[in-house]
C-alpha cells in the first residue's frame, strides 16, 4: 500500500502499485523539493511520460485491430485520469468496452 510522502513497493503484481512506486522513487531521487524538503512531482510530466510509454506498448501490438483497441483504451484511461484529477471521482475503464473514448 502506498502512503502519502513515502516510497513503498506495494504489491508487485498490481500495476497501480508498481507505477506509484516508480513515480515516487523517481521523485525522491530527482524532483525539486517543497519548503519542507518533500519531492514535488509535476503531474503533467508524469502524464506525458505515461502516455509515451503507453504509446510504445500500443505500437508493439501484433495487428492493426489490437492496436486500435489499445489506442482507444489508452485514450479512455487518460480521459478518466483527468476526470479523477479534477473531481476526485473514480472512473472505471475497460479494454473490452465498445464506443468512443
Amino acid at each position: 500500500m502506498q502512503v502519502k510522502h513515502t516510497v513503498d513497493a506495494g504489491d508487485p503484481t498490481c500495476l497501480h502499485c508498481v507505477l506509484n512506486y516508480a513515480i515516487a522513487s523517481w521523485g525522491k531521487a530527482h524532483a525539486p523539493r517543497d519548503d519542507e524538503g518533500r519531492p514535488v512531482v509535476d503531474i503533467s510530466l508524469v502524464i506525458a511520460n505515461l502516455t509515451e510509454v503507453t504509446a510504445e506498448h500500443v505500437y508493439l501490438a501484433p495487428d492493426l485491430a489490437t492496436r486500435r483497441r489499445f489506442e482507444a483504451f489508452a485514450r479512455k484511461c487518460l480521459k478518466a485520469a483527468f476526470v479523477h484529477q479534477r473531481t476526485g471521482e473514480i472512473v472505471g475503464v475497460s479494454v473490452d468496452e465498445v464506443g468512443d473514448a
